[in-house]
C-alpha cells in the first residue's frame, strides 16, 4: 500500500456538498450545443488537443460550491492565454496583438474553454457524488467500506477510484452512461501507457493485459433516455447499492487483493508522486 495516504472519514455535510455540486453541474448548460457549433471549428478542435495539466482544475473544483464558482471568467482567461503561449508558442507581444486584433477568434477560444470546463465540472462532480453516495449508504447501514482515489491511478492506470467492500476490491470507471461514453470506455480499456519511474526507467502498462476485467465496473450517471438530474441521482443510488450489496461469490478475493497491490506497488514507484485519498 502507498505510504503517502490521507484518510477522510465520512461526514453528512460532505455528502450534501457533493450532492449540491452534482445538482449544479446539470442545472442547465453554461454553453449550448448551438454556441459550440457556431464557433470556429479549427479553434475548437485544436484547443481540445491541449492538456493544461499545469492548472490544477481538481483542486479548484474541491474549493468550489457550484459550477459558477468553478467556471469563472478568470479561469477561462488563464486557460485561454496558457493555450496560446504554451501550446501555440505565442510570445507576450503576439498574445496582446491577437487579443486586440482577433477578437472574434479569441472569443471563440474562450467559448471552447468554457464548454470544456463545464464538462470537466460535470465529470468531477459525478465522480465525487458517486463516492459520497457509496459512503452514505454504507455508513447508514453500518457496512465497512474503503474508497481509494489517486491522480496517478486515474490519469495513468485509467481507474477513477477503487472500492473495497466485503474484502473485494472493485475498480470503478465513472462514465455518463451514453453510448459514446461506453465506446470511449472500451478504448480506455485497451490503452497502452509508458509510465516514468523513480529509478529513471519506464514501465509499459498495457491495460488490455493488466486489467482483470471482471473486477472493473462502469458506474454511470444514467442509462435511460430520461436525462433529468433526479433520475441521474436515483440511478447512482441504485448502482451504489448494487456495489455495496454485491454477490461476493462472483469475485475471487485473492485476485482482487493481488490486483490492488499490483496497482499501488506501481503507484509507489512512479516518478510523479501523488497523494492517495482513502475515504471511509
Amino acid at each position: 500500500m502507498t505510504k503517502n495516504i490521507k484518510t477522510i472519514k465520512y461526514k453528512k455535510e460532505d455528502y450534501l456538498k457533493a450532492l449540491n455540486q452534482f445538482k449544479s453541474a446539470f442545472n442547465g448548460d453554461l454553453v449550448s450545443i448551438k454556441e459550440i457549433q457556431s464557433i470556429n471549428k479549427e479553434i475548437y478542435l485544436n484547443f481540445n488537443k491541449y492538456d493544461f495539466q499545469q492548472i490544477d482544475t481538481h483542486k479548484i473544483f474541491k474549493k468550489s460550491k457550484n459550477i459558477k464558482d468553478f467556471v469563472t471568467e478568470g479561469l477561462i482567461t488563464t486557460i485561454s492565454d496558457s493555450y496560446l503561449v504554451d501550446y501555440l508558442k505565442y510570445d507576450l507581444n503576439r498574445l496582446k496583438m491577437y487579443k486586440t486584433l482577433c477578437k472574434q477568434e479569441y472569443q471563440d477560444l474562450q467559448t471552447a474553454v468554457k464548454y470544456r470546463l463545464e464538462k470537466f465540472y460535470q465529470a468531477f462532480s459525478s465522480e465525487y457524488f458517486k463516492i459520497y453516495t457509496l459512503l452514505k449508504i454504507a455508513n447508514d447501514n453500518k457496512i465497512a467500506i474503503e474508497i481509494y482515489s489517486n491522480e496517478n491511478l486515474d490519469n495513468l492506470l485509467g481507474i477513477d477510484f477503487i472500492v473495497k467492500v466485503n474484502d473485494i476490491y472493485l475498480n470503478i470507471h465513472s462514465i455518463n452512461g451514453s453510448k459514446q461514453s461506453f465506446e470511449r470506455l472500451g478504448e480506455k480499456y485497451k490503452k497502452k501507457v509508458n509510465i516514468f519511474l523513480k529509478d529513471n526507467t519506464k514501465y509499459y502498462f498495457d491495460r488490455a493485459s493488466e486489467y482483470l476485467k471482471e473486477l472493473h465496473l462502469p458506474f454511470t450517471d444514467y442509462i435511460s433516455k430520461t436525462n433529468s438530474t433526479y433520475n441521474k441521482i436515483k440511478e447512482i443510488e441504485k448502482q451504489a447499492k448494487e456495489i455495496i450489496y454485491l454477490n461476493t461469490n462472483k469475485y475471487n478475493k485473492n485476485e482482487s487483493n493481488q490486483e490492488f497491490n499490483k496497482y499501488f506497488d506501481l503507484i509507489n514507484k512512479m516518478k510523479k508522486n501523488q497523494q492517495t485519498i482513502m475515504y471511509c
